[in-house]
């Protein structure tokens, strides 16, 4: 089948809502294009200002930026696009590194700088926000061939922690913010060695007091939790949990650092549905026992019907 061309039918959008908390009600505001195909991901900036657009990419044609910057009104409205960026370049996996893929966007812990992880091209890309919303690129990593698509940020703000999703590793990395300069420190495995074919890493988080480090792997089904060296920021293997579902995908800890949440793709112990899975929210909680943050499986959510988690 032929690479499926960009055109504008294809263009991403994003859109605001208000959120009652009383009510727990979702209100539209309105939406902007994204200036690319298969939007990723977006995060607001650290003062409330800006939201930052990752678009995935695929094909060619339309408009295909990597990053759009969006200005953010007291309403809540998002404004018309401020600025964007196009990456180039490809990767040695012809499947899957074809072209750029950005696949996610990270403002760093002392603000300002982006950090853009780029699964087709291998490499981290570090832009300066500018107060207009402009996007003035600082520096780039390249990484050893892996398909960066996560990133994690240690709350001290000197290391950075990137999930490769091609061949299931997590790279550290230290940061100077200034610059946006970014340096390997270390590279781990985040499944056993006889797992590595069949798995596609997805999420990382770091806990509230970066002590310790958590990714989803989709194939192994599992979620793989590391501690973190404070001085050196490397990485040691703690556990891998079974994540009592299907292709978990994203993960978020409760501010306490107390629970995690994994959101599983599918959970083949319910049966609903023609193809006999369930969508489904795993939650653990940590096992304190001699400071090991082993995960612990509390309770499952399911997800509301007719919900795909991607």
């Amino acid at each position: 089948m032929p690479t499926p061309k960009c055109s504008p039918g294809r263009e991403g959008v994003v859109s605001a809502y208000r959120f009652d908390r009383p009510t727990a009600a979702l209100s539209y505001i309105n939406k902007q294009p994204t200036h690319g195909s298969i939007t990723a991901h977006n995060t607001i900036t650290r003062d409330r200002t800006r939201l930052l657009v990752a678009n995935y990419g695929m094909g060619e044609g339309g408009p295909d930026r990597s990053v759009v910057v969006y200005g953010l009104r007291e309403d809540g409205r998002l404004t018309a696009p401020l600025s964007s960026v196009a990456h180039k370049g490809n990767g040695p996996d012809t499947a899957r590194q074809e072209r750029p893929h950005a696949h996610s966007v990270t403002e760093t812990i002392a603000g300002g700088v982006a950090i853009v992880a780029d699964l087709g091209i291998d490499r981290l890309v570090s832009y300066r926000i500018g107060p207009d919303g402009s996007l003035t690129r600082l520096a780039e990593q390249a990484l050893a061939p892996g398909g960066p698509r996560h990133v994690a940020l240690h709350p001290g703000g000197r290391f950075v922690f990137v999930m490769n999703e091609l061949d299931s590793t997590i790279v550290s990395l230290a940061l100077d913010n200034l610059p946006g300069r970014l340096s390997v420190i270390d590279t781990k495995p985040a499944v056993p060695a006889a797992a590595r074919d069949g798995n596609h890493c997805a999420d990382i988080q770091i806990s509230p007091d970066g002590r310790f480090l958590y990714s989803s792997n989709r194939g192994h089904v599992s979620v793989a939790v590391f501690s973190v060296d404070q001085e050196t920021g490397t990485l040691a293997l703690v556990d891998h949990t079974p994540c009592e579902g299907a292709t978990p995908r994203n993960l978020a800890l409760t501010p306490s650092g107390r629970h995690l949440l994994s959101a599983n793709h599918f959970c083949p112990r319910r049966r609903h549905g023609p193809a006999g899975r369930h969508r489904a929210i795993h939650r653990y909680r940590h096992a304190h026992v001699c400071e090991d943050r082993a995960l612990k499986a509390i309770g499952l959510v399911p997800a509301a019907k007719g919900c795909t988690i991607l």
